[in-house]
């Protein structure tokens, strides 16, 4: 809608207007959206088709809606058409005009609860507009998101009694709430995780009628979470079952990687244990090598000495042999 502290309109803007009074090729009517302003209607641009009757189309102190076609400023002049409004572009004009008139209605009541003048009610009033496109539509922001005017640069207490007012007496199209997960999920799958606990949080809204959830990366381990919903239980009952998913998930996430852990931790003990009999295994080796070496020196002396044994019957008696016998004797006595 248009600026109410704008002197005159553009041509082609629709305004809303009240009939003031009714002539037989006319009618003069007041801008409500320009306060002071005044235009006129020519029959022709009453109503499409033959006009018989024209106040059996427009009749004094009715509000309507009006196309300006023409703006004379040096002879103050403002040619209107009725007409030329579509009955939907009619029915939303006058639906933001009666939206501005609330809005104007709410800054007035928290002009009194604040303690502010006319002149600084208008002065934030028109701030307000500027940073939103239309006063109402700056309450209505207030009321789907209670950050909304600190988020657009404003400052100071009045903020709250707006913010108040506007959710008190505003029936947004839809809400907005935030809320931020922390998830820690360790391991080399803790990226997979984090997202499968994500994913199950924007399907809570899924079954949900005109409910949407969306996570965003806020710096790990937070991520934000933006629903927007019809209504205020709504939305908080999507980010109740959004935050049991994702815990849900978090949950199962952890106990697998413990159980991985466990396992991983059973198997190096199993290898430790396995390392240990083959130690013992390879001292055994070696002991049992050692008696082989053993019985084998054994056998080779025997060997030797029964050879020797041999060689001494050899020898005639009386002989010089006799004394290597004597030895052979000593020897086999040794070994037994």
């Amino acid at each position: 809608m248009a600026d109410q502290s704008n002197d005159w309109p553009d041509e082609g803007e629709l305004v809303v207007c009240s009939v003031k009074s009714v002539k037989e090729n006319g009618a003069y009517l007041s801008l409500d959206t320009y306060p002071d302003r005044e235009g006129f209607v020519f029959i022709g641009e009453i109503a499409t088709g033959w006009v018989r009757n024209i106040r059996a189309h427009v009749r004094e102190g009715q509000r309507l809606v009006a196309k300006v076609i023409g703006v004379k400023k040096d002879r103050d002049s403002i040619t209107l058409s009725i007409k030329s409004v579509s009955e939907e572009r009619r029915r939303d004009a006058l639906q933001s005009w009666k939206n501005e008139q609330r809005a104007s209605q709410i800054m007035r009541v928290a002009a009194e609860r604040i303690g502010w003048k006319e002149n600084k009610t208008e002065e934030v009033s028109e701030e307000m507009k500027e940073a939103f496109g239309s006063l109402y539509g700056a309450l209505e922001e207030c009321a789907i998101n209670e950050s909304a005017l600190e988020e657009s640069g404003f400052e100071g207490d009045w903020i709250a009694t707006v913010t108040e007012l506007a959710i008190e007496n505003i029936i947004p199209p839809f809400v907005e709430i935030r809320g931020m997960f922390e998830i820690k999920v360790w391991g080399p799958e803790g990226v997979n995780a984090i997202s499968s606990a994500l994913q199950a949080a924007e399907d809570c809204a899924k079954s949900e009628e005109e409910v949407t959830l969306t996570c965003h990366y806020d710096g790990a381990p937070n991520y934000r979470v933006d629903i927007k919903a019809p209504d205020y239980p709504s939305a908080e009952s999507v980010w109740e079952a959004a935050q049991e998913a994702a815990k849900a998930k978090e949950a199962a996430k952890a106990a697998e990687e413990a159980a991985k852990a466990e396992e991983a931790a059973k198997a190096a003990e199993a290898v430790k244990a396995a390392e240990e009999v083959a130690k013992v295994v390879e001292v055994a080796r070696k002991v049992e090598e050692g008696f082989k070496a053993e019985e084998a020196a054994r056998a080779e002396e025997a060997a030797r000495v029964e050879e020797a044994a041999t060689e001494a019957v050899r020898v005639p008696n009386g002989g010089g042999g006799g004394v290597e016998a004597g030895e052979a004797e000593l020897a086999a006595e040794r070994l037994a």
